[in-house]
């Protein structure tokens, strides 16, 4: 990605469309806008290919917001971020459609405790840093999207459920997980 955003950063000095003194902060926007439209852009094709459309709005809905949130981890690379964020999407979505539809229902179950019982262990690593109300609110929310998978497992398809409980399972594992100094 380096390579590519410095080609585009140097055509555009060549073109005049930026200054010396701009290049730096151009790679630098050029940079998060690939790395945030490359995967997203990845998810929406491979829900369009698999015909899981719905999911994929869903794993939208829900990661950027749970993102919106509260700022989890960051990968320390564009490559490694691009493998967790498609490896997460990927991961939800092979759960949602090789569980057993006879175990769905179960398996939802034991995801939101897990969740959970992963929330209440670690609350103290997923509150540092953040004030009292961001952690009301993430956390609230948070609890809310669990109890709402176990809730929606009784009325809706299944496999949407096991999608969402796993998905939150990613989403509090990396409320968990801190990005490692160097």
């Amino acid at each position: 990605m380096d390579y590519i955003t410095k080609k585009i950063s140097n055509w555009l000095l060549k073109e005049n469309y930026i200054t010396d003194d701009q290049a730096d902060d151009i790679i630098y926007a050029l940079e998060i806008v690939i790395s945030n439209i490359l995967p997203f852009t990845t998810i929406l094709i491979l829900g369009v290919v698999f015909q899981q459309l719905t999911k994929t709005v869903l794993f939208f809905l829900v990661f950027v917001g749970f993102r919106i949130l509260r700022d989890r981890y960051h990968a320390p690379t564009f490559l490694k971020c691009y493998i967790l964020t498609v490896g997460s999407f990927i991961s939800c979505l092979v759960m949602s459609l090789i569980i057993n539809l006879e175990v769905q229902l179960l398996f939802t179950f034991y995801m939101v405790i897990l969740n959970i019982l992963l929330f209440v262990v670690f609350k103290t690593k997923i509150d540092e840093g953040q004030n009292q109300k961001s952690n009301f609110i993430y956390n609230f929310i948070l609890i809310t999207y669990n109890s709402l998978c176990l809730i929606l497992s009784k009325f809706v398809l299944h496999e949407y459920t096991v999608f969402l409980s796993v998905l939150g399972l990613i989403i509090v594992s990396t409320s968990i997980a801190k990005e490692k100094s160097n």
